[in-house]
């Protein structure tokens, strides 16, 4: 059985939405609900204009930066863009696949389990399911942890440290 938590669109309509999506995302806003009456001063217009001139980052509208193949290896020059090259590569452990048994439910029961609480900082809703052993093919509930964005980013990095801290949690 699936658990779903319901709360009001942040717009002001009064209309009411999952708190969640499908992957599991808080979510804030009914799509296309996130602007709506939303009124720029003539100040503020024109700052927004002044901080675009010299853009040159490559992300304007209508430049596909993914059709320019020049482009492409230009991100990709000296040590840290190349993969083996980089401080954090893992040796793509982020292209393995899941098991079956990685489905929506099972993250929904670990979140219900959790109360939606983040396991390491107490934040609420927390939405990020976290392997505790790093293994994606290991979806016992014992080896899965409810986070927050913030903490789930910071277990990527020094995996070791991590997993003796989750395993201390226990």
């Amino acid at each position: 059985m699936a658990v779903t938590c319901i709360k009001t669109c942040k717009c002001g309509c009064g209309q009411e939405m999952e708190a969640f999506d499908m992957k599991g995302r808080e979510r804030f806003y009914i799509k296309g609900h996130n602007n709506r009456g939303r009124k720029l001063s003539k100040e503020h217009k024109k700052k927004l204009s002044k901080a675009k001139i010299g853009n040159t980052n490559g992300f304007k509208k209508g430049n596909k930066l993914w059709n320019n193949p020049g482009a492409k290896r230009n991100w990709f020059k000296k040590g840290e863009g190349m993969r083996e090259e980089n401080r954090n590569w893992n040796g793509g452990s982020s292209f393995e696949p899941y098991t079956t048994d990685w489905t929506q439910d099972l993250k929904r029961a670990i979140r219900k389990r959790d109360r939606y609480t983040c396991q390491l900082c107490g934040l609420e809703p927390a939405t990020f399911v976290h392997h505790i052993n790093y293994d994606k093919k290991n979806c016992d509930p014992k080896n899965l942890i409810t986070l927050c964005n913030s903490c789930h980013s910071k277990t990527n990095h020094n995996r070791k440290k991590w997993m003796k801290m989750f395993q201390k949690l226990e």
